[in-house]
């Protein structure tokens, strides 16, 4: 399920509470929670292709079953920079694994 917020960025702001409690899900053992910062989905590969959100989430589900590390260095190597004069966007991802 895709939660999308247009909140301040998590970790900014001290003892922050935002929202009005809305975006909230279940999870139980054998989740995995994907954070990311647009960066990611604005990343292009060496051709100059944006992965964009389809991208991704392709990416996720051809290798769900992959250990989050290694999940993390496919999607940062899709997201590789193209040797043109692209401005660098920040890139920040966490995979989560919810076990037992």
């Amino acid at each position: 399920k895709e939660l999308i917020s247009q909140n301040v960025i998590l970790g900014a702001v001290e003892d922050c509470i935002l929202g009005d409690g809305q975006n909230t899900i279940d999870i139980h053992p054998g989740d995995r929670i994907i954070f990311y910062t647009d960066g990611i989905i604005e990343g292009h590969n060496s051709r100059g292709k944006m992965l964009g959100l389809d991208g991704l989430l392709s990416l996720l589900k051809t290798h769900y079953e992959t250990d989050p590390a290694k999940l993390a260095d496919v999607i940062l190597a899709t997201t590789g920079r193209p040797s043109t004069n692209v401005e660098a966007d920040d890139m920040s991802l966490i995979l989560l694994d919810i076990l037992d």
